[in-house]
């Protein structure tokens, strides 16, 4: 028997294929190990048989898959002799098993079998002669047997089998060449075959990786463009879906009629792959050396899983995640007020898209948000994502005002239009901008104020509230900040230092030190919410310091000078 263990050849009915794909183990062969068999599908249920079971054991056994129930049953055994590299193909509900080797002799037998009656019937022999490792198309009702390896030659005859007649006819031979092990399989109405080992089997390493069209009305072949794959030690699987499919070294390969090109799909990790099936729009690979069996579901989108919502004011919140999806054409964003349950479109957005945000929201509500992935092409759509939940901010408007109170104290007051709520939350920091940290919560809807205590003397701390209400949060208040009082202050210093306003109005502010040494003083200027502002607002002279507050707007502003005798502030106030 001269063969090419690495290869094996199916052939099989149409599904088709879109998105990430799904693999799932199912119930192990119950055949025994094998490789190199024949299958064909009928009325969604497959049919697989023949092969070579090892220790020069040719099979003849044939089996059924039922997916629906996850099981294999035996059929009536194969009448004619064990083999590899036999044809299974079907047409108009009947399998058909043609030609194969065994270990001293070639076939061309053809065999039809009936699964209402379970019986095998002899059909007209393949008039090409004896020979295996061939590839077939069914097309229109016939079947087209292309290439294979008879004795030590391989062959480019193609034949067509005519059912209803029993008869076989020679076509064009193939353009591609002497082949054998080729892959086929239908896209749109055309056929295609590939792949295969081509010269003679002398030279098993003479790999091809081209593509043809067959015209059956014309009988005529054209090239396609090439897969960029290597013969590699593992199976090449070909079949008809609506999305051209290889099933090679454990990867599938897509052929885009439209660009002329394939991509990389979906691959198995699994050891040699002796089967290759199509059933109910899913695929069915058998892994050789333990019998295991798996499902891949090619319509399979994954549902999301990085769903995040966040609340962003009192009517609005925002959903982003990643774009896990391939080939969606669009995402659907649903919403509910409850969890798990009672879930509507609310919005969709353009594929690739990964944010959304939801507005004209209620205030002071919990959305749940769910999302998917949609194909609205193919009719596909994932599961629902992760759900995601935020609530919309309490409607309460919040003004903060901060006062000095002493060494090692702040005192807030505020005043809020909303008293439906629980209290407040309290938050400091020493930066304006940033590094806010809740210091306290106030449970009295009632309260209106707060003395921040134990700080340090003549710091600046800024502050900001909201309010709560069980779990949902107000938007934040103004942010404000105060100074503990300094330490040292110079009170007859601070007499001397006169503050005079400018009479125009121009807002500038003199502050006179004539008859002080003011060469080490250091000056800051801080607005009333004692966030300290540019230096080159305060200009120094000998007649003292010059406060340049054109600019900015009316307030309270505060001059700070550190001196050798203690330390001196100045309140300026702004019209």
């Amino acid at each position: 028997m001269k063969m090419i263990k690495a290869l094996v050849f199916l052939c099989l009915i149409s599904v088709g294929c879109f998105g990430q794909g799904k693999w799932t183990r199912l119930a192990d062969f119950s055949g025994g190990n094998r490789f190199s068999q024949a299958s064909f599908v009928i009325n969604n249920e497959a049919y697989m048989g023949t092969g070579f079971g090892g220790t020069s054991t040719l099979l003849s056994d044939f089996w059924k898959y039922d997916s629906a129930n996850d099981s294999w049953t035996q059929v009536v055994d194969f009448p004619g002799e064990g083999r590899v590299g036999a044809l299974g193909f079907s047409i108009n509900d009947e399998g058909f098993v043609a030609i194969g080797e065994s270990l001293s002799a070639k076939y061309q037998d053809l065999w039809k079998y009936n699964p209402l009656n379970n019986q095998w019937t002899r059909m007209a022999d393949f008039l090409g002669g004896a020979r295996s490792s061939a590839c077939v198309l069914v097309i229109n009702g016939k079947a087209y047997v292309v290439g294979g390896m008879a004795n030590d030659e391989f062959k480019q005859d193609v034949w067509e089998y005519d059912p209803v007649s029993d008869t076989w006819t020679q076509k064009n031979d193939f353009t591609g060449g002497k082949r054998c092990c080729a892959s086929s399989f239908e896209l749109d109405s055309k056929w295609y075959i590939g792949l295969g080992f081509g010269a003679s089997p002398t030279n098993s390493s003479n790999f091809k990786n081209d593509l043809w069209e067959y015209n059956a009305s014309t009988d005529q072949w054209i090239l396609k463009s090439s897969i960029d794959v290597s013969a590699g030690s593992s199976q090449y699987l070909g079949f008809q879906n609506n999305k051209g499919h290889m099933f090679i070294n454990n990867r599938f390969y897509n052929y885009l009629p439209s660009f002329n090109k394939w991509e990389e799909s979906s691959s198995i990790e699994e050891g040699q792959t002796s089967a290759l099936f199509a059933l109910n729009n899913k695929f069915y690979v058998l892994s050789y050396g333990n019998n295991h069996f798996y499902e891949f579901d090619p319509n399979f989108i994954p549902a999301l899983t990085t769903l995040i919502a966040s609340t962003i004011s009192t009517s609005r919140i925002d959903l982003s995640w990643n774009d896990e999806a391939t080939f969606e054409e669009k995402y659907e964003i649903h919403r509910s007020t409850t969890s798990n349950n009672g879930f509507i479109k609310v919005a969709e957005v353009a594929a690739n898209v990964t944010t959304y945000q939801d507005q004209d929201l209620d205030p002071d509500i919990t959305y749940y948000y769910k999302i998917k992935s949609v194909n609205v092409t193919k009719s596909l759509e994932s599961d629902f994502s992760n759900e995601a939940s935020a609530t919309t901010s309490l409607n309460a408007n919040i003004s903060l005002q901060a006062f000095s109170q002493s060494l090692s104290a702040v005192r807030l007051a505020w005043s809020s239009d909303n008293t439906m709520i629980d209290g407040y939350k309290i938050e400091r920091s020493e930066d304006e901008a940033q590094g806010y940290i809740e210091i306290a919560e106030i449970p009295v809807a009632s309260a209106a104020g707060h003395i921040d205590q134990n700080l340090e003397p003549g710091k600046t701390y800024f502050y900001r509230i909201r309010a709560f209400k069980n779990t949902s949060v107000s938007q934040y208040s103004n942010r404000i900040g105060a100074n503990t009082l300094v330490t040292g202050i110079n009170k007859t210093l601070s007499q001397q230092i006169k503050t005079l306003n400018n009479p125009n109005a121009t807002g500038f502010f003199q502050i006179k030190t004539e008859g002080q040494n003011t060469q080490n003083w250091q000056a800051e200027l801080r607005d009333g919410q004692m966030k300290v502002l540019p230096q080159n607002l305060v200009l120094k002279s000998n007649a003292g310091y010059r406060i340049d507050l054109r600019q900015k707007p009316s307030g309270i502003y505060f001059l700070i000078l550190d001196t050798n005798r203690g330390k001196v502030i100045k309140k300026l106030l702004k019209k």
